[in-house]
């Protein structure tokens, strides 16, 4: 014996809507069905009351339904994501506190008063894509670059030194190849490269009479992996930043520039009243004359001078009386950077700037 299937049903439903001339009976001797005819009759007719009800339901309304089971999938989706997320950042946080109180002596104490040259310059060093990943190679270019700056600074009788942290300074764990060429994790690297630049900048500190330090976010520097689902400010700056200024909070002659407000991707300076604006690079949509026109856009500012990094290559050109100059970067041999033609030499530049604010010569620091 059969249970109700697709021809029983049809032919009750043409029972029931006089379309053909069978019995109860017949239908359930024809199909050999396992139940009784007032059984199969009352459950034929609830699919017939079934069918008139969606019926009555547009497509438009079955649209909407879709979109929201689709929406509810999507939500659930991104809370799985973002609560994995949050936990891996909470670890990350807990590693660095760690970290911290492994650092002997955490905050340094005040350097002593550098004298000041008569008719003192300014000087801009640019550190960008450092990628640290716990590479001595790194760490010993790093050093050479301000043992570099502090040599020309002091033969060009430089009084005030910028210090552009320009992104990258991370290598973080992007991508499967960086994670496997890391040999510190991110937590590691964070607090790693705080103790680096702070270390770094207070020598220069001891040895120039003002620095001020403008700290961009870069596209390594990112909490988030995928460049599409990550928000502008799902960044672990704050968190590097914070452990610089945190050591260097009682030397009297490190100054933290602001960066635009609600934007760490962009630092906006006045120098001797040129504007220069800095930013990593990964802004752009590839490196062209007219890129400094897109930031202007963007930031409603006009620009005299736009540095940037990212793209691991010196560079530089005018667009008009616009000048972007672009930095190389610290360290080329991952293999990341050679999939992407990348391998070119490294370098970091150093810009001495005259008392109209324009770039008067640039040092270009071999690292290779």
């Amino acid at each position: 014996m059969a249970k109700l299937n697709k021809n029983t049903i049809l032919d009750g439903i043409g029972k029931l809507q006089s379309t053909n001339e069978l019995t109860w009976d017949e239908i359930k001797d024809k199909h050999n069905v396992d139940m009784s005819t007032g059984e199969m009759r009352k459950r034929i007719h609830g699919i017939l009351d079934y069918i008139d009800a969606f019926e009555e339901i547009d497509n438009e309304q079955l649209i909407e339904i879709k979109k929201e089971k689709v929406n509810l999938m999507d939500l659930r989706t991104d809370i799985n994501r973002k609560v994995r997320q949050y936990a891996r950042i909470e670890n990350i946080v807990e590693n660095i506190k760690q970290e911290c109180r492994d650092i002997n002596d955490f905050q340094f104490v005040d350097t002593d008063k550098v004298e000041l040259y008569e008719n003192g310059h300014t000087a801009l060093i640019m550190i960008t894509d450092m990628h640290y990943n716990g590479n001595q190679e790194i760490v010993d270019r790093f050093n050479k670059v301000i043992d570099y700056t502090i040599n020309k600074c002091q033969m060009n009788s430089v009084n005030k030194l910028i210090v552009f942290l320009g992104g990258d300074l991370i290598n973080n764990e992007h991508r499967t190849t960086v994670r496997i060429e890391n040999r510190e994790n991110v937590s590691y690297q964070i607090v790693n490269t705080a103790k680096l630049v702070s270390e770094g900048l207070l020598k220069l500190a001891k040895n120039i009479p003002y620095v001020c330090v403008a700290n961009v976010q870069g596209n390594h520097c990112r909490s988030i992996f995928d460049y599409k689902d990550a928000m502008s400010t799902d960044s672990y700056l704050p968190i590097l930043r914070e452990l610089i200024q945190l050591r260097l909070e009682n030397v009297h002659n490190v100054v933290f520039l602001d960066n635009v407000e609600g934007d760490d991707r962009f630092c906006v300076l006045d120098i001797c009243n040129k504007t220069y604006v800095l930013t990593h690079g990964d802004v752009l949509r590839g490196l062209k004359k007219n890129s400094i026109t897109e930031i202007e856009g963007y930031l409603d500012t006009k620009i005299d001078v736009l540095l940037i990094g990212h793209f691991h290559k010196l560079n530089e050109s005018m667009h008009f009386s616009k000048r972007t100059i672009v930095n190389g970067s610290f360290y080329n041999a991952f293999d990341y950077s050679k999939k992407a033609i990348m391998n070119t030499p490294c370098y970091q530049r150093l810009l001495m700037i005259d008392d109209f604010g324009d770039v008067e010569c640039i040092y270009d620091i071999k690292l290779d």
